[in-house]
């Protein structure tokens, strides 16, 4: 657990066990805590670098200027410090935009890449539901009610039928001490308003693996492989009765399939 300047923030990271490093990069509103359902598991048989996005967690200041190639850039400056040349990305739906734009602006650098839950851009609905989001969050909403909404995108209805899981994650993102701004979120959200990768398809040249959930309500699996599969060489699986959080609701069969495609 440690921060290093890069650009005009204290970036907040992490790492975990041994052998062939791979970066995790979480998606909107999320940071290094949204990977400790397989943080551990994956640690037993890599060297696991875990961050905190700018605009999120225990990187500082929060409300900073975002974009999807300002963290691309703020990872390869971590990687310089941890003095790692070539490294293999696992990136979560925003997180995989930042992984697709390391892949294309740094192809030496990246040996495998991991797209989960993810799309070449997102869609105007997707920035709807995220508008509202923050605007709800500047307004003040019950916290309880605001993540309740939040989870009804992110997790399968099955899980937030089980009352005593839904009041869990409830009860821990209410009180997460490490909690975004409203105006942190806008920048973020703001950050993928402006992104579009549709046309840089053809310059990822590492190793490609998709991952979905057969319940994603943000990211299709039409939306997703659907769009990732032009990336030449890619392979793609989709998870069964996963949501939008995969790893975090089948934390298991993200960790086996991951790791098959990594070795």
């Amino acid at each position: 657990m440690a921060t290093i300047s890069v650009n005009d923030v204290e970036m907040y990271y992490e790492v975990r066990g041994e052998g062939s490093p791979v970066l995790f990069i979480a998606g909107l509103m999320s940071d290094s805590s949204s990977w400790e359902s397989v943080a551990d598991l994956f640690a037993q048989n890599y060297k696991v670098i875990l961050v905190d996005n700018r605009g999120v967690g225990q990187t500082k200041p929060l409300d900073v200027n975002t974009s999807i190639e300002l963290i691309a850039d703020d990872c390869i400056l971590l990687l310089d410090y941890l003095e790692i040349d070539k490294i293999s990305i696992v990136g979560h739906s925003m997180g995989g935009f930042i992984g697709m734009d390391i892949a294309s602006r740094f192809p030496d650098r990246v040996n495998n890449l991991v797209l989960a839950a993810t799309a070449t851009r997102s869609s105007d609905k997707n920035i709807a539901v995220f508008d509202k989001w923050v605007e709800a969050l500047r307004n003040g909403q019950d916290q309880r009610e605001w993540f309740g909404e939040v989870f009804q995108w992110i997790f399968t209805d099955e899980l937030l039928s089980n009352s005593a899981i839904r009041e869990m994650f409830l009860d821990y993102s209410v009180n997460y001490p490490f909690k975004q701004s409203a105006a942190a979120l806008k920048n973020q959200v703001d950050a993928l308003r402006e992104f579009d990768f549709s046309d840089r398809l053809g310059t990822i040249k590492a190793r490609t693996l998709i991952v979905c959930g057969d319940s994603d309500k943000i990211f299709s699996v039409e939306d997703s492989i659907g769009s990732l599969s032009a990336i030449a060489g890619s392979k793609s699986i989709v998870i069964s009765g996963a949501a939008h959080a995969i790893h975090a609701e089948k934390d298991k069969e993200f960790v086996d399939c991951v790791s098959e495609f990594l070795g």
